[in-house]
Formats: C-alpha cells, sequence, structure tokens
C-alpha cells in the first residue's frame, strides 16, 4: 500500500513538473514577441512623437536580451 500511494504521488509530481514546463514555454514565446526589438522600435516610433526614447545602444541591448532569452531552453 504504501508503494502505491508514494507511486501515485510521483505521477502528481511529475503532472505538476509538465503544467509548470508548459507555462514557462507560453511566457519565452511572450518574452521573446514583447522583448522583440524590431517591435519595439516600431512602438517607440509610434508613440514617441519625434522624440528619441531609446539611442542605437540600447537598442542593441535590448536585441542581445532578446537573443539570451530564446536561446534559453528547459529540458523536458
Amino acid at each position: 500500500m504504501h508503494v502505491q500511494s508514494l507511486d501515485e504521488e510521483l505521477k502528481k509530481i511529475k503532472r505538476e513538473i509538465y503544467l509548470v514546463q508548459c507555462d514557462i514555454k507560453v511566457l519565452q514565446a511572450e518574452w521573446s514577441y514583447l522583448s522583440n526589438p524590431k517591435r519595439l522600435v516600431k512602438l517607440m516610433d509610434k508613440y514617441s512623437k519625434n522624440e528619441s526614447v531609446f539611442n542605437n545602444s540600447q537598442i542593441k541591448i535590448l536585441d542581445f536580451l532578446n537573443s539570451c532569452s530564446t536561446s534559453i531552453r528547459f529540458k523536458n
């Protein structure tokens, strides 16, 4: 009986891990979209009204952060 309860607990934990990994993948996709430098530049152009909010070095940093976030992968 004890082995059976441990087996059920293991299944529950594996399911929770799977669900968290799915959430992480969704968050990675959202971050990739939201932090896309091209998208940010378009938003900046749309809302800044000729005011330079970001300079080129800041955009390069955003590009670097985006490449870092997309290179992070979690093992299943």
